[in-house]
């Protein structure tokens, strides 16, 4: 459930949010049979609101997500991944 709960999450936030953003602001090019992604103006895409916001709410999206997934993993009693979700 959990998984579930975090993909279609995750899905909303890409097509709602990020995907008409990326759409406007990031081109999608193909290098050496590698795809990369370069904003079409990098200078004003740092100082833009809306791009910080969608980064902060990715951040806090997973964060919450891998938090969640720790609770679980404890509840059911697989210690070994502590480490790996552990704030710094």
């Amino acid at each position: 459930m959990l998984s579930i709960d975090y993909d279609k999450s995750e899905w909303d936030l890409l097509q709602a949010v990020v995907n008409p953003f990326l759409s406007k602001h990031i081109r999608g090019f193909k290098e050496n049979s590698k795809r990369y992604a370069k904003p079409n103006n990098f200078e004003s895409l740092k100082e833009n609101d809306e791009y910080m916001n969608i980064l902060e709410i990715i951040i806090a999206n997973r964060e919450f997500d891998l938090f969640s997934y720790k609770d679980v993993m404890n509840s059911i009693g697989i210690s070994s991944i502590h480490k790996t979700f552990e704030r710094k």
